[in-house]
This record gives structure tokens, sequence and C-alpha cells, in this order.
């Protein structure tokens, strides 16, 4: 009982002694106006570093800082000629970027965009070839060639330059696509309707016409027929008849030939669309192989993505670049060819290209899904606890999976796509053949129908005794037409032939439009932070309180003079650190809130938690040197630096070395950016609480290090000490 005693009364004497030294030091300040200016200044200047940072960087991927960045663009497209239509696309190119605002386009010539580029008055060269347009529209012709731009960028200028002018050109690349895609599409389409209109306007009237007129005939024999039975005497009106009959014959043959030239005609057309699928269809067979080759090349890239950063490789981060640079290029390529398939569906319907069309579905499904995967990596690359390898093996397999449905798709591609296609195409020019054969049937049959005609004249004319044979004549002529008018008519009730004209003949502008523009991508944002400034507030705001820590371990001692023991200098002399540390936190925050307006959710909750991190600092930074004196401070330099590099406040930790990815757990830096972070752009409980903790968990680690080892350890380096300050240095 009376050690308790001793021990309660000696913690009583330690807290008034500590409480005295912090008293000393406060009317110390406010007395001395020298030391209160310093001290005002060390309150000040950390903030000045974290402000002028923030600034600085607040949002230099926007366009009005992004247009700053000249790109040379050089037009050489001597243009092309498609369907009797002049296209120019490399000047389309142009007009499209006069109007883009994401860098700063610059239009030049050739050697001058050369002599800027080396001189870095530009960044990057686009160059577009002569034959630029030629070998776009190439797609519709036997020879195809694939067109090139020339991208030349000069990295030795900036090192974050080239990553901007890349998405600029990968710009231009899709507004290329969409522009051959809108073209090509729209010439074909615009003759097939054109095609559509002459059958549908001029064919099928004159068909009807025949038909109409061999209805008329039919009914006419119906009438002869029973004149012969009701009397001779008629044989003169029968006579007649047969005259207006032969007179109308010539009008017969003459439709008869107008059809038959327009049969020609669209037959002439199956047989180009027929070439042109047939031309197409190695080039989509290519895509597929394609397909396979590319997503066999990012599973093995995933697989060096992995080796990479098991080893901590530096290339690891531009190796993941690439990868996802890829990725979007093979979503890019299975998109295309989703549309080009859903553009020819409508005019081809079957299974099988309705199977084909499922696949790619399919396939565009995993792109995005490793996509997803792939992007939600990257991310993590920023958080601790290391990489995620299950998202890699995830994402192989996705390449797996996509890989077999390609090769599946390739298998069937020839047996199950294009010979079904093909066979679409022969029957359609089976039937064409068949219509033009029952209209040869048809004209072969007018000279022996003007035989009988002029027959039966012949017959009439000799009177009442050819009127037997005339009879027996009437009703082969009669079969005859009504065979014709059943051949007619078929043609001219034909439903798919119908739907078919309505097909090409309708909604050309909005078809052109859904394959220049089938899919569109909508981008979700969860946890906002308001623009590039507000995601860097974290990081300088941690290293300015670090920072403003170790000017005042440099100007204020951590000893104070006098009849005092160690733990009541350690803890005097704390209050009064953890006093002015707290007023550099707190114009910290409020400055980030209110002088730059950083984009904050919880204003309140990000002013607190600065105040603790600024707390944490100042215990971590005034124990080293409490305990460890000089070499105290230099362990708080070393430690900013190493957290600098290794705390994620920049780039993700897993982009940099090996070293740095196994420290960061322990680096106070990443608990205190991930703290604030949570309060700008949303709270996460777990990671609040888990980063609250581990805070508090230092700060109890190092005052029980200091009450432990101050006084053992001052005594063991106060003999270096003294005989560093015989030098006079």
């Amino acid at each position: 009982m009376k050690i308790i005693c001793m021990q309660s009364k000696g913690d009583r004497k330690m807290v008034k002694q500590s409480l005295d030294i912090y008293k000393r030091d406060l009317k110390t300040i406010f007395t001395n106006y020298a030391v209160l200016i310093t001290v005002i200044a060390l309150c000040i200047l950390p903030s000045l570093y974290a402000w002028i940072n923030i600034k600085a960087s607040w949002d230099p991927y926007a366009s009005d800082a992004t247009s700053r960045i000249k790109v040379a663009v050089v037009n050489n497209d001597q243009g092309s000629s498609l369907n009797g239509k002049e296209i120019n696309l490399g000047q389309e190119v142009v007009d499209e970027l006069k109007k883009n605002t994401l860098l700063g386009w610059c239009f030049l010539d050739e050697e001058t965009a050369m002599r800027d580029l080396k001189e870095g008055k530009v960044y990057a060269n686009i160059i577009i070839p002569k034959d630029f347009s030629e070998s776009l529209t190439s797609l519709v012709t036997n020879t195809i060639k694939e067109a090139q731009i020339r991208y030349i960028v000069n990295e030795k200028l900036n090192a974050i330059a080239p990553k901007i002018t890349d998405k600029g050109a990968t710009g231009i690349q899709n507004t290329v696509s969409e522009k051959v895609v809108s073209t090509v599409s729209d010439i074909v389409l615009s003759i097939a309707k054109d095609l559509g209109v002459e059958i549908g306007d001029v064919v099928l009237p004159k068909l009807l016409e025949i038909e109409n007129a061999l209805n008329k005939a039919k009914g006419q024999f119906i009438e002869t027929n029973h004149f012969i039975d009701r009397t001779q005497q008629e044989v003169e009106n029968l006579d007649q008849f047969l005259n207006q009959l032969i007179d109308y014959m010539p009008n017969v043959k003459k439709i008869l030939g107008d059809v038959e030239h327009t049969s020609n005609s669209i037959e002439d057309f199956v047989h180009t669309a027929q070439t042109g699928v047939q031309n197409l269809a190695p080039t989509i067979q290519k895509d597929i192989v394609l397909v396979k080759e590319l997503s066999e090349e990012i599973y093995s890239d995933v697989e060096s993505l992995e080796n990479f950063l098991k080893s901590a490789d530096e290339k690891a981060p531009e190796i993941a670049e690439n990868l996802l640079n890829k990725v979007e290029g093979l979503e890019q390529l299975t998109q295309s060819m989703m549309a080009l398939f859903k553009g020819v569906a409508p005019v081809i319907q079957n299974d099988a290209m309705t199977n084909a069309i499922s696949q790619l579905e399919d396939v565009n499904s995993l792109m995005s899904q490793i996509k997803e995967d792939l992007t939600t990596f990257n991310n993590s690359l920023g958080q601790t606890g290391g990489s995620d390898f299950t998202t890699l093996t995830n994402i192989k397999t996705l390449l797996s999976d996509l890989n077999n449905i390609a090769t599946t798709l390739d298998e069937n591609f020839e047996a199950n796509i294009m010979d079904k296609i093909n066979g679409i195409f022969n029957q359609i020019d089976s039937n064409i053949k068949d219509g033009k054969q029952v209209l040869v049937d048809i004209e072969g049959a007018l000279p022996e129908v003007s035989n009988l005609i002029q027959e039966a004249q012949s017959l009439a004319q000799t009177g009442e005794s050819g009127l037997g044979k005339i009879k027996d004549i009437i009703p082969t002529l009669e079969d005859k037409l009504v065979q014709l008018t059943k051949q007619i008519h078929q043609v001219n009730t034909n439903q798919d032939l119908k739907e078919f004209l309505n097909l090409v003949r309708t909604n050309v502008q909005q078809r052109t439009q859904f394959l220049a523009h089938s899919i569109n991508i909508k981008e979700e944002v969860i946890f906002p932070m308001g623009n590039y400034g507000s995601q860097m507030t974290p990081f300088y705001s941690t290293l300015a309180s670090w920072v403003g820590l170790t000017l005042l371990v440099s100007i204020i001692s951590v000893d104070k003079k006098g009849e005092y023991t160690s733990n009541e200098i350690y803890f005097g002399r704390l209050l009064t650190y953890i006093t002015i540390t707290m007023i550099q936190g707190l114009i910290i925050a409020l400055g980030d809130l209110y002088l730059l307006k950083i984009y904050c959710l919880r204003p309140w909750l990000f002013i607190m938690s600065m105040l603790y991190i600024t707390i944490t600092f100042t215990i971590i930074i005034y124990s080293l040197v409490s305990v460890f004196g000089n070499i105290g401070k230099v362990t708080a330099i070393v430690l900013m630096i190493l957290q600098v590099a290794g705390s994620g406040g920049t780039f993700p930790v897993q982009l940099t070395s090996k070293f740095f990815i196994a420290i960061n757990p322990f680096l106070p830096f990443s608990y205190a950016i991930s703290l604030l972070r949570e309060t700008i752009g949303g709270v996460t409980q777990s990671i609040f609480l888990r980063d609250i903790a581990v805070l508090g968990g230092i700060i109890v680690m190092m005052i029980l290090i200091s009450v432990l080892l101050k006084k053992y350890m001052n005594r063991l380096l106060g003999k270096f000490v003294h005989k560093f300050e015989e030098g006079d240095l």
C-alpha cells in the first residue's frame, strides 16, 4: 500500500512538472517577440508547401491544360473516289480535330512539323499519308490495303506528355474507323436502295400490267367459246376479236423485253453483292484469327506482368499500361466485328448468322469483364497489401474462355456461316434464273400463240366450215395463257421479294448511323474526388505536416534546462510541440478547404483527421529526436524520403520496386494519406477505422519506447554529442 501511494505521488509530481514546462514554454513564446515570430513562421510555412503543390497540380488533364500541349498534324491525303463520289477522309479527320480541344493541334506541312518536333516546339507529329483515303476505301474492292497513320513522338521533352499524346492518337484512330464505316455503309446501302426503288416502281408494275392483260384475254376466250356455240353467223365478230389479239401481241413482247432487261440488272446486283461478301470474308476471318492471337498475346503479357510484379521489376508499370492498351485495342476490334455482323444480319437472316452474333456478344462480354478486371487491378495498385494476383488469374481464365470462343468461331466460320450465306445468295440467284426462265418461256410461247391466233383467224375466214377446227384450237390457246398468267402471278405475289425491297428502300441513314456508332460506353464513378488537385491533397498535406515537424525539431530544442527528470522533460516539451503542430495542421486543413476550395464530402472530418495525423507525426518525430538526438533527426529525414516513394501517394505503390512494396504497410504515410482520402471521397468504415487504429498504435508504441529508453539513450549518446560539439562544426 505504501508503494502504491509513493508511485501515485510520483506520478502527480511528473504531471505537475510537465505542465510547469509547458506553461514556461508558452510564456516564453508570448513574451519573446523573436520566438513568437519564429513560431508563427513555423506554423505557416508547411501550409505554403502544401498549397503551392496542390494548386500547381490542380487539374493538369483538363482540356484547357492539355490544349497547351502542341501536336502537329500533317495531311498528305490526296483523296479517292468511291461509286462516283469523291472522298477525302484525311481532310475529314483534320476538320474533326479543328473542333477538338483535347490537345493543341497544329496543322503544318511535313517539313515544318519534323523541324518543330526536333526543336521541341511540338511534342508529337501525326502524319496522314497520301494514299490514306484510297487504302481505307479498298474495303469494297478486290484488293484490300491497310491504311496507316505515322505517329512520331519526342520522348526527350517530358515524361508525361507522350502518354497524353498517345491518347490523342488513339482518338484519331477511333474517328477514322467511324468515318470509314459510315462512308462505306452509306454508299452500299444507297445503291441497294436505288435498285430496290427501280424494281418496286418499274418492274413490278409492268409485270402486273401483263398479268391483267392476260386475265382479260382469258375472259375473252370464254366469250369466244359461247360465241361459237351460239351461232356460226358471228364469225365476223370472232375475226375482229382475233385481229385485236394479233395487234396486242407486239405490246406484250415489248413489255416482256423490258422485264427481262430489269431481271438482268437484278442478277448483276446479286452477283456483285455475293462477290463483295466473299471478298470481305477473308478479312472477317483474319480479324477472328487476330482476336485469337491477341488474346494469346495478352495472356502471355499477363503472365509476364505476374513475373515482373513478383520480382518487383521496374518495367511492371509500363507492362501494365501496355496491357490495358492492348485490351482496349482488342475490345475495339471485337466491337467493330459485332457492328459489321449486326449490320449484315437484317439482310441475311439465318441461324448461322444468329449464332455468330451470339458468339461475338459473348466475346464482347468477356472483353468488358477483362477490361473491368484489369482496370480494377491497375487501380488497386495504389492500395496496400501488395499485388492481387487473384485478379490476374481471373483475367487469364477469361482470356482462355475468349480464346476458346474465337477458336470455335474461326472453325465454324467457313462451313456454318459463309457456306450458308453463299447458299442464300445461290438460292436468290436460282430464283432469279427461274424467273428469267419463266420470261423466256413466255417469250418463246408468244410466236406459238401468234401462230395459233393467225391460224384461228384463217379458219374463221373460211366461214362456217372452219368453226369446228377453231373450236379445237381455242382450248389449247387458252391453256397456254392460263399457264403464263399463273407464272407471272407467282412473281407479283412473292412475299420474300416484297420484304427484301422494303428492307433496302427504308431507313438507309439510320442503318448507316448504326454501323458507325453501334456501341456507346456508359462510364460510372464511385467515390468521385472532384479533380486532380483534390486527389493529390492527401499526399501533399501529409507531406507538408512531416516537413513542418522536421523544421520544428531543427529550430526548437527537445530538451529543457532545470531540475527535471527525463520523462518530465519528454511530456512537458511534447505538449509544446503538439500545440504548435496542431496549429500547423489546422492552417493546412482550413487552407485546403476554404482557400483552395478542394472537393471534400466531409470537411469537419477532414479537419479532425488532419489534426489526428499531425499529433501522430509529432509524437513520432519528437520521440525520435528526444531519445536519439541528431540521429533521430536524420532518421526522420530518411523516413520522409522512404515514405514519399513508398506510400502510394502519387503513383500506385505496385508500380514501384519490390523494396517499397514490402515496406508500404509499415509506413505512417500509407495510413495518413488513406485516412484523408476517406474524408474527401467518401468514407468506407472498415478502411477509416483501420487507419485510425494503426496511427493510434504508432502513438502508443512511440510513447512507450520514449518512456523506457529516453533516460538511458540520452546518457549513452551524451558522450558522443559532447565529442561532436568539440569539433566546433
